[in-house]
């Protein structure tokens, strides 16, 4: 892959086959056009692993790849090659645990924030999904969240949240 390129990337979202085939056609126009290049069957996934639904995707300062699965209620972290790193969450309100996670995203350390919608909270881990901590709940005021839909980190480390209820 050359430098400087965007991989377009097929997440195996569920029922989609494991493998995408692109007709030559295809590839040059998308690269002339804008000079992405498509990597079809990325990433590599353990058997019998699929996603159920994607909600958001996001790059380290590594090129590692964090996948939200929003119905899975997990986060997916990659190599930048496709290889499997380490998943972590799972369905329910405890520490780790996720009812509806919609965005990440990841700070200068590689700490990982994600916005749990229905959860009306954000959650902060190291790169290896460890938990650190948590904040926020439903509500109207300060530090309160309705449906929190989209994260964003500066180089400062101000955390900023789209609240889309509020």
């Amino acid at each position: 892959m050359r430098a400087g390129a965007v991989v377009a990337a097929c997440l195996l979202i569920a029922g989609c086959a494991a493998t995408v085939k692109e007709s030559a056609v295809q590839r040059r126009a998308a690269e002339s056009e804008g000079g992405y290049v498509f990597e079809a069957s990325w990433p590599d996934v353990p058997k019998g692993w699929y996603f159920e639904s994607i909600s958001d995707v996001r790059t380290d300062a590594a090129g590692n790849v964090y996948a939200v699965d929003a119905r899975a209620c997990r986060i997916k972290k990659f190599d930048s090659s496709g290889g499997h790193l380490v998943s972590w969450g799972k369905k329910g309100e405890r520490n780790g645990e996720f009812t509806s996670p919609a965005r990440l995203a990841i700070d200068l350390l590689g700490n990982v924030y994600v916005a749990d919608a229905a959860a009306n909270r954000i959650q902060k881990f190291d790169a290896d999904g460890k938990f650190l901590l948590k904040w926020g709940s439903f509500g109207s005021g300060n530090g309160e969240f309705i449906s929190p839909s989209g994260i964003a980190v500066c180089n400062d480390g101000k955390v900023y949240v789209s609240d889309g209820g509020n």
